[in-house]
């Protein structure tokens, strides 16, 4: 850990990993909650709001709307505290957030993939 203020680095890896766990946390956040969201039925040639709407109607589109959303919320707050700090982060700082980008993609993955199981 140095003494200095951190550079251009420091606030694109904080940002982009607090953009992931965003992103993740965003995407699925609609499904779990049952929020509104973007369907479109491509047998009626439609787009739609709604918090459900069946089988057919995607709503895929929507989830990715929210996630980056969350994403781009997630980084600039990031990025942001990142370049007001005194001091540069620490090397664990640095891997403490690799780890919970990761760890969230694993929780999210795992849950979509146990939701589709047979």
């Amino acid at each position: 850990m140095s003494d200095e203020r951190p550079g251009v680095a420091a606030q694109v890896y904080f940002g982009g990993c607090a953009g992931v766990i965003g992103f993740v946390l965003a995407y699925t956040l609609p499904i779990y909650a049952r929020l509104p969201r973007t369907f479109y039925d491509p047998v009626a040639h439609r787009w739609q709001w709604s918090a459900g709407l069946g089988p057919i109607p995607m709503g895929y589109v929507g989830q990715i709307i929210w996630g980056i959303g969350g994403g781009a919320v997630f980084a600039a707050v990031a990025a942001l505290v990142v370049s007001r700090m005194r001091r540069a982060p620490s090397d664990r700082a640095w891997g403490l957030w690799a780890a919970w980008a990761l760890t969230a993609m694993g929780i999210v993955l795992s849950y979509f993939t146990w939701n589709n199981w047979p």
